[in-house]
């Protein structure tokens, strides 16, 4: 036998000691979520602490059973990045195994179908506490609110406007403004307006595009404006213009092949809906977005996509509608609900100059976000935290 040289035996006997360390290293444990059920859909194993019948977003951990009645289908996407469509009758186990006979996803699909650690973490520089104030409601009552669209990326270049209901209105006037442009004024009654008490309660008008106005231009901005005047008066009542982009013609292209793409994947309702409202959001299309995960949540309730919605309202300047989603979540049983919850809160006692109320809900959020495991969440509300704690206190009165 050839004598094997000292520096490659070491190698040899490195390698041969080491081998048992990782035999007995257990591999990563596997997970996934539900992303859609039709029929009832059973759950029943490991990690299952409610009743079997499964929800939507709801996690499932290895070795669960998965129980599809006939005429029914479920949709599971893998922590190994892998999308499962389960179709009913049948009983399905969750191993590595029976993930990966599901499709692969790209890192950006699975970022839309699934969140991340409990949280729908789609809107960009989300964690920023300093920004630009874009809104503050006006406290006159006969002002409506332009709603969308409204500082964002839009996806139509004749895109329908919404805004909440006026009291009393008998007219509205809705204008499009650009420098180099005359104004494109479109004079509503409130007859015509399509007004109506949407599922989340908002009272909501809506109006079309003209069919014979020219479409916006592409890749430009727009000051949009929404007035109203009542039955009483004949002066205008508007609340500031917000800005609206229109896209280029070939972001446009972009974006419709992408949600093309989404399709393709084999989801379907609810979970095509999130997906897409995710990659209308991260293309910064908050206003679209917006839109779609509202379509979602009512029929859907789900915590993360109530913060998700919550988000896109901040940073689209309606703090008022964001608040309330945001102190739901605050008193849920989900950790990673109310720690997204606490950060959007502080952001908004922040921009109300509120600032010791502001850190304490940085600090909640520090917390929370450490004991999670998301550090660069963690370090950034210990950031905001910081700040807020160092800016002087403004006393009632006292001009900002």
């Amino acid at each position: 036998m050839t004598p094997v040289p000292p520096r490659r035996a070491l190698v040899f006997f490195g390698i041969l000691a080491i081998l048992p360390i990782l035999a007995l290293s257990p591999l990563p444990e596997i997970s996934a979520r539900v992303t859609q059920i039709s029929g009832v859909v059973e759950i029943s194993g490991s990690g299952v602490r409610s009743l079997p019948v499964a929800s939507a977003w709801q996690v499932v951990r290895q070795g669960a059973t998965v129980r599809v009645p006939a005429e029914g289908f479920a949709g599971l996407v893998c922590s190994d990045r892998r999308f499962v469509r389960l179709k009913g009758p049948t009983v399905w186990i969750l191993t590595s195994t029976g993930c990966n006979a599901g499709r692969l996803l790209s890192e950006a699909q699975y970022a839309l179908v699934t969140p991340r650690a409990g949280r729908f973490s789609v809107v960009a520089g989300i964690m920023v506490v300093d920004r630009e104030l874009r809104f503050v409601r006006g406290e006159n009552p006969h002002a409506p609110v332009a709603f969308s669209p409204r500082y964002s990326l839009i996806r139509s270049f004749r895109p329908a406007v919404s805004w909440l209901q006026a009291p009393n209105a008998e007219e509205y006037l809705v204008e499009w403004h650009r420098e180099d442009l005359h104004d494109r004024s479109f004079r509503v009654p409130a007859a015509e307006a399509s007004c109506r008490r949407e599922a989340d309660g908002l009272d909501l008008c809506t109006f079309l595009f003209p069919a014979d106005a020219p479409d916006l231009a592409p890749g430009m901005k727009f000051d949009l404006t929404v007035s109203a005047r009542d039955r009483t008066s004949r002066v205008w009542f508007a609340d500031a213009p917000v800005e609206v982009t229109a896209p280029t013609l070939k972001d446009a292209a972009q974006l419709e092949a992408a949600l093309a793409e989404l399709k393709t994947l084999g989801l379907g309702g609810a979970a095509l809906t999130t997906a897409e409202a995710g990659l209308l959001a991260s293309r910064g299309l908050f206003s679209d977005a917006a839109n779609a995960y509202r379509q979602v949540r009512a029929s859907d309730h789900s915590l993360e996509l109530g913060i998700t919605l919550a988000d896109l309202y901040f940073v689209t300047g309606l703090d008022f509608l964001a608040e309330p989603i945001y102190r739901e979540a605050l008193a849920a049983e989900s950790l990673t609900a109310r720690t997204a919850a606490a950060f959007g809160l502080g952001r908004i006692a922040y921009e109300r100059q509120r600032y010791p109320e502001a850190a304490g809900f940085f600090e909640q959020a520090r917390k929370g976000y450490a004991e999670i495991g998301l550090s660069e969440e963690a370090e950034a509300a210990k950031r905001a935290a910081k700040k807020a704690a160092e800016r002087p206190v403004r006393h009632e009165g006292q001009s900002p």
